[in-house]
């Protein structure tokens, strides 16, 4: 299980490498809209890290209240906008492939880690939480969670420095920034 946690963060900045290498975007619609897709998957692990507190606490505020994995839906969301950028089938394969394959597993294996230390608690959030699509009655909920946001800035923040997520925005916007030059060299041919 280790080597796939390892694994599973790794993917994401190989991939966003594989990605700019093998992409060859050719149209500003289709980059925009993947970059809107990206950047709310990466809003959403954003929001995601400015509430957990990894194992020590069973986290259902904000966008856990939603779904019991946030941060692995906008893992998802990112990495479907940059394929929408890409345009490249093979890279859409090796990404749907790898993350079919390591996430379902990754999320059992957390989960059997948090019902072990949370019991039945864990176990009624997971009656009432979907585990990975979030329903929009449950998006409608957590939104409202964003009204304590102003109170509660200093620990969020906290948060999203603890857990590191500021490394995924960074990512991001070089992803992004490359895509971007690779579609405006592509349009001059």
């Amino acid at each position: 299980m280790e080597i796939i946690r390892k694994i599973r963060v790794k993917f994401g900045y190989i991939f966003s490498i594989l990605l700019i290498a093998l992409s060859n975007p050719r149209s500003f619609f289709w980059f925009w809209l993947g970059a809107v897709l990206a950047g709310a998957g990466e809003a959403m692990r954003v929001w995601a890290s400015t509430h957990i507190v990894k194992l020590d606490v069973l986290t259902k505020s904000g966008p856990y209240s939603s779904t019991r994995n946030p941060l692995y839906f906008g893992s998802f969301l990112l990495g479907c906008g940059l394929l929408v950028i890409a345009m490249n089938a093979t890279l859409a394969i090796i990404y749907f492939g790898i993350f079919l394959i390591v996430y379902p597993i990754t999320i059992m294996a957390e989960a059997r880690e948090l019902e072990e230390k949370f019991g039945a608690d864990y176990r009624e959030y997971t009656q009432n939480t979907p585990a990975f699509f979030p329903t929009l009655s449950g998006l409608a909920e957590a939104f409202s969670d964003l009204r304590s946001f102003p109170r509660e800035i200093a620990s969020r923040f906290k948060n999203f420095i603890r857990n590191r997520e500021y490394n995924g925005v960074i990512a991001l916007v070089i992803t992004l920034a490359f895509l971007y030059y690779k579609l405006k060299r592509n349009s001059k041919k």
